[in-house]
């Protein structure tokens, strides 16, 4: 999961100018329960910025809807993993974690 912090922001082609703060692997999975985090392989790199965002609803995605979120991160979860296998770099399957 480390690799992850080592990406840009997954902002960057939406939101560059506001991207600030050290890039955090985002939990993005929203297949876990309430205060819980999502699964380590469904990491994205998000600044500290566009992180607090997005869990908060606020910033660029106080207007999304549930639907263009889920999109996103299904999109961005997605390119995170290919950019893994692309880089040969392991990355836990689902029930693993890393650290």
């Amino acid at each position: 999961m480390m690799w992850v912090k080592t990406l840009p922001c997954s902002m960057t082609m939406i939101d560059a100018e506001h991207c600030s703060g050290v890039i955090e692997a985002d939990h993005a999975d929203r297949d876990h329960g309430l205060q819980r985090k999502g699964a380590d392989q469904k990491c994205i790199p998000m600044c500290t910025f566009h992180h607090r965002c997005r869990t908060d609803w606020s910033g660029i995605f106080k207007s999304w809807k549930r639907d263009d979120m889920r999109e996103f991160l299904e999109l961005r979860i997605e390119l995170t993993q290919r950019l893994a296998r692309a880089r040969s770099i392991p990355f836990p399957e689902d029930g693993e974690s890393s650290s």
